[in-house]
């Protein structure tokens, strides 16, 4: 028997332009579940305060790569979107995913920031051979 977790969704416009999602998730027939998200409303009222960054290693390797993991407080609040970059991207360069790799020795600041309320996080790496 197959467990397996199936999602359907749609989204449309309404008159006024306001956008929302409606999704069914089904587990194989036996139960569904109807969601509703208001696309408008998201990120205006929950902003995002402070980004914090999770899992990760302020040393790398020549050749190593590591997840950056973004947290937000407050923890309901809305993520449109994180920009990343790399101070230095001949020493490390940051992927739109929050990938790093590091390429040769040297420091790097990695920066995290949101793109709506601009609020952002620096970290510095040292990158060793």
């Amino acid at each position: 028997m197959n467990n397996e977790l199936k999602q359907t969704s749609l989204s449309w416009h309404t008159p006024d332009s306001v956008l929302t999602n409606f999704g069914i998730e089904s587990n194989n027939g036996q139960e569904s579940t109807l969601y509703v998200d208001d696309l408008q409303n998201r990120g205006t009222t929950v902003p995002i305060e402070q980004i914090l960054l999770e899992g990760y290693s302020n040393v790398l390797t020549v050749g190593e790569k590591m997840e950056m993991k973004v947290k937000v407080v407050p923890t309901n609040a809305y993520i449109e979107g994180i920009e990343w970059s790399s101070s230095d991207e001949s020493i490390a360069k940051v992927s739109k995913d929050g990938i790093v790799k590091a390429f040769k020795k040297g420091n790097v600041l990695v920066k995290a920031r949101d793109r709506i309320t601009g609020e952002r996080i620096l970290k510095n790496l040292t990158i060793t051979e």
